[in-house]
């Protein structure tokens, strides 16, 4: 008679391996991205950070009309769903930077933004198109609550 022993443990290690990969770390939910659904008389920004790039893993901190919003790094994003209206949208790491946006009921703003040299935060108006390409290999960070 064979001993059974080592495959058992052969058995149990595959298990343990199979069971720690399928809860190691969060979800990534990257390629998932799929455009706020809104009322007819609300607008959306997204600030976001691409993947990769300079400085990613500092964190920056995203800032609606004086109001902290959340914080993203690398590869993340916050929407941010408002009112119809002037906004000034605030990001900060090592020094900071601000973009006014003007929105009607029904737009969507994408401000990406990069970081410099020394982690200094650039906000750039984004196309659309490419914008939601450049979500999609990011992951939803939660905002404070919509305006």
């Amino acid at each position: 008679m064979t001993n059974a022993l080592p495959y058992r443990i052969l058995a149990l290690t595959l298990l343990l391996v199979a069971w720690g990969a399928g809860c190691a770390g969060k979800p990534s939910g990257k390629g998932s991205f799929q455009p706020a659904l809104v009322e007819p008389n609300r607008a959306v920004i997204y600030v976001f950070r691409p993947s990769g790039g300079r400085s990613a893993s500092t964190t920056t901190q995203v800032f609606l009309n004086q109001d902290a919003e959340g914080e993203i790094r690398s590869g993340e994003y916050i929407q941010c769903i408002v009112e119809p209206g002037s906004y000034l949208v605030r990001v900060e790491a090592n020094s900071s930077m601000v973009r006014g946006v003007t929105l009607i009921a029904g737009d969507v703003a994408y401000l990406m933004v990069t970081m410099k040299r020394g982690a200094k935060p650039v906000i750039e108006d984004t196309e659309p198109e490419l914008a939601r390409r450049l979500i999609a290999g990011t992951e939803r960070v939660h905002a404070a609550e919509s305006h």
